[in-house]
C-alpha cells in the first residue's frame, strides 16, 4: 500500500485508463483516518475504483508483535467509500460499473484539463 503515496505510479495508472486499482497492504499501527483520505482521494482524482486490502490478525516475532487492523475498502470514481471492512475476517463482493468510471471522467475532466496544460 506505501506505493499510494506516490504520484509517479498515479500517472501511470491514468495514462492506461485503469478502471480499478487493488492496493493490498499490511499496516500496523492506527492510521485507517489517513488511509481512507488517501485511497479516497485517489480514487477521485484518477477516477477510477480503489481496492484497498489490508491485513488483519497478529503476528510476533522475536519479541516484536504486530497488530494488523484491516479496515479493507472500496472507494468509487467519485471519492466516496462504496463497501467497507471491519477487523476480523470478512468477505467483500462487489460489482465495478464501467460506466460510472466513464461517468466521473467526463464530468470531472481532470485528465483532459491535465493535457490542455
Amino acid at each position: 500500500g506505501f506505493e499510494l503515496h506516490f504520484d509517479e505510479l498515479w500517472q501511470q495508472i491514468s495514462l492506461k485508463n485503469v478502471d480499478c486499482v487493488l492496493l493490498p497492504s499490511v499496516s500496523t499501527f492506527e492510521s485507517k483516518q489517513r488511509w481512507q483520505e488517501l485511497v479516497k482521494m485517489r480514487a477521485f482524482t484518477h477516477n477510477c475504483y480503489v481496492l484497498r486490502a489490508n491485513r488483519i490478525g497478529e503476528y510476533q516475532e522475536g519479541d516484536y508483535r504486530w497488530h494488523f487492523y484491516g479496515d479493507s475498502l472500496l472507494a468509487s470514481p467519485n471519492g466516496e467509500v462504496e463497501a467497507h471492512l471491519g477487523n476480523s475476517e470478512e468477505l467483500m463482493i462487489v460489482d465495478l460499473d464501467h460506466e460510472a468510471v466513464k461517468e466521473a471522467r467526463r464530468n470531472w475532466g481532470f485528465k483532459e484539463a491535465i493535457s490542455k496544460r
